[in-house]
Formats: structure tokens, C-alpha cells, sequence
């Protein structure tokens, strides 16, 4: 059991490792390739940039977990309760390393294009909550393309994949424009709602993980 936990966790280690390296190659070629007269300009673009696909990333991330290494795993005679525990463990840890990529890329936005970082404080507590949700989204999502079929599954995603697109393309647009009027200040303002999105992440993790684990159960190994 403690085995799947930890074989799962490394794996989430090396996806952390690779967004990482991805968003230093991002920064790098914006800083190489922006004036100093838009600098603070491009820095609300990468911030938008990758929250927009941060937002997405866990979901995405959880659900290839999910339809790979769960029916491996099970092929391979682990028990479907060690199986199950290691793959909640990777959904925390994706939204974790998600949030942590987006405290660095603020970081080093502010550092290299002098642009304020936006997710900070509640505000990033708050992109935490939902990240979680977009993980746990993916688990579910994924645990349900294994036991009835992968149709339902590919268009979750794509229209998931929408939709997170443009809510980052809202946000980095506003930020590097500056116009904060309209929806932005109604997303920030969401995001800054700390308590109601944690609790709202808290019972979406607790109602999906009991659905995953009744799924798992159902899921036959071929």
C-alpha cells in the first residue's frame, strides 16, 4: 500500500520537476525577447499565462494518472485500496506543486518585468482550493473513463480545456493592459473568498472521493 503512495509521489515529483523546468524556459524567452518599455505589460501576460494553465494542469495531470497507473497497478496485484490511497495522495500533490509553480513564476515575473504579483495571501490560498477541485475533477473524470468509456471523457476535457483558456486569457489580458474593470475584479474577488472556496474544495474532495473509491471498486482489470 505505502508502496503505491510513494512510487505515485515520485512520479508527481518528476511532472513538478518538468512545469518547473517549462516555466523557467517561458520566462526565459519572454525576458529575452520584450522591450523594457513592455515589460510590466508582458509580466501580466505570464502570469496569465500560467494560471490559466494551472488551473488546468492538475486536472489533466490526475487524469492521465488515473487511466494509466490504476489498471497497471491492478495488474500487477496491488490491492485496489493501495492503489486508491496513492492516487489521492497525487491529487493533493499535483494541486500542491501547481500552486508552488505559480508562487514562483509570480516571483520571478515581479523580479525579471517589475509586474505586482496578483495570487497572493488569501488570493493564492483561494487558487490552491481550486486547484485541488480541478484534481479532483480529473480523478473522478478519469475513473469514470475507465468503467463506462472514454467518449464522455475526451469531451469533458476539451471543454474543460476551454474554459480554463479563457479565464486565464481574461486575467493575463486585464493584467497586462491594466484595465482591472468588468469580470477581473469579480474573479480576484472569488479567488480572495479564502473561506468559502476551501470549504467548497473541502466537500467537493470528500463527495468525489468517496465516488472515486466506488468506482474503483467496479473497475474490472483486463
Amino acid at each position: 500500500m505505502t508502496r503505491t503512495v510513494r512510487y505515485l509521489s515520485r512520479v508527481v515529483l518528476q511532472t513538478f520537476l518538468t512545469m518547473l523546468g517549462m516555466t523557467a524556459l517561458l520566462l526565459l524567452y519572454y525576458a529575452v525577447t520584450t522591450e523594457p518599455a513592455y515589460a510590466e505589460r508582458t509580466g501580466g501576460v505570464v502570469t496569465g499565462v500560467v494560471f490559466g494553465v494551472g488551473l488546468i494542469f492538475p486536472l489533466l495531470m490526475q487524469l492521465n494518472t488515473v487511466t494509466y497507473y490504476l489498471t497497471l497497478s491492478l495488474s500487477m496485484s496491488v490491492t485496489r485500496r493501495g492503489c486508491f490511497l496513492g492516487l489521492t495522495a497525487a491529487k493533493v500533490g499535483y494541486a500542491l506543486s501547481v500552486a508552488a509553480i505559480l508562487v514562483a513564476a509570480q516571483i520571478a515575473v515581479g523580479q525579471i518585468f517589475g509586474t505586482a504579483p496578483v495570487f497572493v495571501g488569501a488570493r493564492l490560498v483561494g487558487v490552491m482550493a481550486v486547484m485541488l477541485i480541478s484534481a479532483c475533477l480529473g480523478s473522478t473524470a478519469g475513473m469514470l473513463g475507465l468503467r463506462y468509456g472514454r467518449t464522455l471523457l475526451l469531451i469533458f476535457s476539451v471543454g474543460t480545456g476551454i474554459l480554463c483558456g479563457i479565464v486565464g486569457g481574461i486575467i493575463g489580458f486585464a493584467g497586462a493592459t491594466e484595465r482591472i474593470d468588468g469580470l477581473l475584479p469579480a474573479l480576484l474577488s472569488l479567488f480572495g473568498n479564502m473561506p468559502l472556496l476551501c470549504s467548497i474544495a473541502f466537500a467537493i474532495f470528500l463527495v468525489l472521493t468517496a465516488v472515486d473509491w466506488r468506482i474503483c471498486r467496479g473497475i474490472s482489470v483486463k
